[in-house]
């Protein structure tokens, strides 16, 4: 049987980080929502200064690439191999530079370069080789690239071909700019986090086997499964919502 775009980016799954990936999802579009309320002039929310708002961008693709770091260790785990890998880093840089290419005709002053999307396919490759890597060296490193930025900068970085590694002095204006650094520390973190899983089902068997019996935690499992797809299309659809009630009812 042909398997969807979400086989290939997902290994055999725990229940509980697919509710947790569905979790962030919803918090994603909701954040979305919001700026696309701002964006169409129904509010003032201070997506840009507010430091609760800027901190709830922060927790949203944090959470998204900590996941990103636990299920690549569960992908090698599951006896994934190089080619799962690549056809996972193919589909994710296809959907990324399709977004880059719509960002040039709806957001032409602040395209998309290096969004979430760019940066999860690189932290894939990156983090499969680190998989091995004990976990106090991973842990370490993501406390490291949280902070190198604040201490290392250089005007060398400021051009668009190297401040997706986070390290200019200035960024770009873009709508989704999320560089190695220093959110590479949630993906490191998010290794060294699914390395501690081992033996998951012998210490915590309950929460290795949870399967969610209510609808709400079967519709984050199903969210988080299908996040790729949700992601590439919730932006659009909650635009043209938005954009129709406002011809709608005048605003």
């Amino acid at each position: 049987m042909p398997r969807s775009a979400t086989d290939l980016l997902s290994p055999r799954r725990l229940a509980i980080v697919d509710a947790l990936r569905g979790l962030a999802l919803l918090a994603m579009v909701a954040y979305h929502a919001c700026w696309d309320l701002v964006l169409f002039g129904l509010a003032a929310f201070a997506l840009y200064d507010d430091p609760i708002w800027l901190s709830f961008r922060t927790a949203v693709a944090s959470g998204f690439l900590f996941l990103v770091g636990v299920s690549l260790v569960l992908a090698r785990r599951a006896g994934h191999s190089s080619i799962w890998l690549v056809r996972r880093f193919i589909v994710l840089a296809a959907c990324a530079a399709g977004i880059s290419l719509a960002s040039l005709v709806f957001a032409p002053a602040s395209p998309v370069h290096f969004g979430i999307l760019h940066h999860i396919a690189m932290a894939s490759l990156v983090g499969w080789v680190l998989v091995p890597v004990p976990r106090w060296v991973l842990v370490a490193g993501g406390v490291a690239a949280w902070s190198l930025p604040e201490v290392v900068s250089h005007s060398v970085f400021d051009t668009r071909w190297l401040d997706w590694i986070g390290l200019a002095t200035r960024f770009p204006n873009s709508v989704d700019f999320v560089p190695l650094l220093p959110w590479g520390g949630a993906v490191l973190f998010g290794l060294a986090v699914g390395k501690s899983l081992d033996g998951l089902s012998v210490r915590w068997p309950g929460l290795a086997a949870w399967q969610p019996a209510q609808m709400p935690g079967r519709a984050l499992v199903w969210l988080g499964r299908h996040s790729l797809v949700l992601y590439l299309v919730h932006q659009p659809v909650l635009m043209a919502l938005i954009g129709a009630t406002v011809i709608l009812v005048g605003l």
